[in-house]
């Protein structure tokens, strides 16, 4: 059953929804395959056939939203590789991303883990709150 909203007020409707599983799947995997770098900042610039497009600099945005969605994954799966990638994510999130000396986060950096921007953006900040708890919830882990 599906909850949905109509002019009519809300109701429910029998949907199949046995596709999203192996949807989700193929998405997660794609991700983990392709974004997946050695120092743990992640590639987000793929396009639509997993290729990379491009070597931008890195923002908070992409990179915790890809924490999120590996921390879904692992939750989802409880494939511990998914819990490797949310750890080397937020580990370079803290390595890279972090600024020692006011508390906050670098809006970009470098594939490299050079800083690219050292903006504070409250947009980006929210992504790093989200991949936090997101990661602390999904893998029991308060420390996050």
């Amino acid at each position: 059953m599906v909850w949905f909203l109509s002019d009519e007020g809300v109701g429910m409707r029998d949907v199949e929804l046995g596709w999203v599983d192996g949807f989700l799947d193929g998405v997660w995997s794609s991700w983990r395959t392709h974004a997946d770098q050695p120092n743990g900042i992640f590639q987000p610039y793929l396009d639509r056939e997993w290729r990379p497009q491009g070597d931008g600099p890195r923002t908070l945005v992409s990179q915790c939203r890809l924490v999120y969605n590996f921390a879904r994954a692992f939750e989802h799966t409880r494939d511990q590789g998914y819990a490797a990638l949310v750890r080397r994510g937020l580990a370079a999130l803290s390595d890279y991303f972090a600024t020692s000396d006011e508390g906050g986060y670098a809006w970009s950096c470098h594939p490299d883990g050079r800083v690219a921007d050292e903006t504070f953006d409250a947009y980006g900040h929210a992504f790093v709150v989200l991949a936090l708890a997101t990661a602390a919830t999904c893998l029991d882990e308060p420390r996050y």
